[in-house]
C-alpha cells in the first residue's frame, strides 16, 4: 500500500490509504467489532480490478485498514454482498463463523460463466481472511442480477435473501439452511435500483416510545419503500420516500447484521472526489435507523448512535459575536438550536478570513456553505429552521435536521488539508453548542 498521506483525510469518515472505494459490504457485528468491507480497486484511484477491501472499527468512528479478503477469480471481479454471523450452525462450519454472501461479476469474455453469480463466502479466523466456496446459493435470474443481503426470518423460519435483478425489478428468496435459495416473490419498485436492503425498523412516537414496527425496502440510491413483509413477500403500504434530500453524494448504503442490541445501523458510500491522487470516495458516518409518523407517512430518522455522540468531547456554547478555538485534528459538531438568521465561520489557524461560512437564509430555508468562491447549498425547508447539528469533517459536511428526518451531505475537497482551530458565531437568534471528535 501507498504511504498515508495524513492531510489529505478526513477524521471520520473511513477512507483507505491508498485507492478507490465505493459500495460498503459484508457488514457484520461480532465481539465488539464493527466489520466493514467494501468494493475497492488497490491499485489505483479509479474504479477497476474489484476486490473487498477491509477496515473495522469498534467504536464506529476510528477504522483501523486491513488487508484485502476477496480477489477476482475465474467467475469475475468480486462485487457486491453482505455479512451474517453463522449463529445457527449452518454448512457443516462452526457457530461463531462469518457467513458472506457475495456476487461474481462475470461479465468480461472468456470467464467460464458471463452471468453475475451469486456466491458464498466464510470465515473462521474473525473475518480477517475469506474462504470461497464452490457453489452458487441460487440460480441466476438476469444477467446482471447482483447484490445480495441476507438475514435469518425467525417468524417464518427461514435465511431471506433479496437481490436486484434487472430495471426495477427485485427477488426476494428463501432459504432453510443457507442452500439453493429459491424464490418467493418477484417485486416491481419503481423506481429503486440495484443495492437491496430488508430490515425491520421501530416507529418512534412523539412520546420517544415504540409505538410499533414497520418493514424498509431500500434501493441504492436511498429510496425506500415502507410495509409489510411476512418472510416470503413485501407488501408496500405507502408511497416511495427518498432518504436523502437533494443531493447524490450518498449511494449504496447498507446496514450492519448482528447488532447486539438490536439496532438498525446503516453507512453509505460517499462519491467524493479523487484529493492528492491519494484516494478517491469516502465513507459516510454511520446512522442508527428509526421511523416516525408523520401526517399519516411513515419518514426514517437519521440518528449520531451512541458510540458516537458517547465521544462528542462538549468545547463551548456561544451566543452571537462569540467565537471558541478547538483542536485542529478534529471533526466538528455544530448544534443549532435556531437556524434563523444564524452565521457561524471557520477560521484555520493565524487566518483573519474565514475558510467556510455557514449562513441560514430564512426566506429560503437553505444553508448556503460557501468558501468565498463557491457556495454550496442545503435545503432543509421553512418548517425546519427551529434546530439542526451540522458535522464538518475537512471538507465533508452532514447535516441533519432537529428530528433526524432531513439528512443532507455535501463534499468540498480542496478544503481537505485546511484544519479548524477556531469557531465564530456571527449571527443568529439562539445558541451554537461547540463539540469535537478526534
Amino acid at each position: 500500500m501507498s504511504s498515508r498521506k495524513e492531510n489529505c483525510y478526513p477524521i471520520m469518515h473511513f477512507a483507505p490509504d491508498y485507492g478507490w472505494l465505493n459500495d460498503p459490504n459484508g457488514l457484520v457485528y461480532h465481539d465488539g467489532i464493527f466489520e466493514l468491507y467494501y468494493q475497492s480497486n488497490p491499485n489505483g484511484v479509479e474504479w477497476d480490478d474489484m476486490t473487498w477491501g477491509h477496515a473495522r472499527s469498534t467504536d464506529l468512528i476510528h477504522w483501523e485498514e486491513l488487508e484485502p479478503v476477496l480477489y477476482p477469480d475465474e467467475n469475475g471481479m468480486m462485487y457486491s454482498g453482505c455479512g451474517l454471523r453463522n449463529d445457527r450452525g449452518e454448512l457443516g462450519l462452526p457457530k461463531d463463523a462469518l457467513l458472506f454472501p457475495y456476487t461474481a461479476a462475470g461479465f468480461d469474455e472468456g470467464l467460464s460463466n458471463p452471468y453475475f453469480t451469486i456466491r458464498l463466502a466464510y470465515s473462521t479466523d474473525g473475518g480477517a481472511s475469506l474462504i470461497k466456496r464452490g457453489d452458487k446459493l441460487l440460480q441466476e435470474m438476469a444477467p446482471d442480477n447482483r447484490d445480495p443481503k441476507v438475514f435469518w426470518h425467525e417468524e417464518s423460519k427461514a435465511y431471506v435473501l433479496v437481490l436486484w435483478i434487472e430495471k426495477n425489478d427485485f427477488g426476494i428468496f428463501r432459504s432453510e439452511n443457507m442452500q439453493n435459495f429459491e424464490l418467493s416473490q418477484r417485486i416491481t419498485l419503481e423506481g429503486g435500483f440495484e443495492c437491496p436492503d430488508l430490515f425491520e425498523l421501530p416507529v418512534i412516537g412523539d412520546d420517544g416510545n415504540v409505538s410499533e414496527k414497520r418493514w424498509v425496502f431500500w434501493a441504492a440510491d436511498g429510496m425506500y419503500f415502507v410495509g409489510d413483509f411476512d418472510g416470503y413477500k413485501f407488501t408496500p403500504t405507502q408511497d416511495k420516500k427518498k432518504a436523502y434530500f437533494i443531493t447524490t453524494l450518498p449511494y449504496a448504503a447498507q446496514t450492519w447484521s448482528g447488532d447486539p442490541k438490536g439496532r438498525v445501523i446503516q453507512i453509505p458510500w460517499l462519491r467524493t472526489k479523487c484529493v492528492y491522487n491519494q484516494t478517491t470516495s469516502t465513507m459516510g458516518i454511520p446512522r442508527e435507523l428509526t421511523l416516525r409518523k408523520i401526517n399519516g407517512s411513515y419518514v426514517i430518522k437519521h440518528a449520531i448512535p451512541e458510540e458516537i455522540t458517547s465521544r462528542v468531547q462538549p468545547v463551548s456554547e456561544l451566543t452571537k459575536g462569540e467565537s471558541s478555538y478547538i483542536s485542529k485534528d478534529s471533526a466538528i459538531f455544530l448544534d443549532l438550536d435556531n437556524l434563523s438568521g444564524s452565521t457561524v465561520n471557520l477560521y484555520a489557524s493565524g487566518e483573519n478570513d474565514p475558510f467556510v461560512t455557514l449562513k441560514y437564509n430564512d426566506r429560503t430555508g437553505a444553508i448556503g456553505i460557501s468558501d468565498g468562491k463557491v457556495t454550496e447549498f442545503m435545503f432543509l425547508g421553512r418548517e425546519h429552521r427551529d434546530k439542526a447539528t451540522i458535522i464538518y469533517d475537512r471538507g465533508i459536511i452532514e447535516l441533519t435536521t432537529g428530528d433526524d428526518t432531513i439528512l443532507q451531505m455535501t463534499d468540498l475537497p480542496h478544503l481537505r488539508s485546511i484544519e479548524c482551530n477556531r469557531i465564530s458565531f456571527e449571527s443568529g437568534e439562539g445558541n451554537l453548542k461547540v463539540g469535537m471528535i478526534y
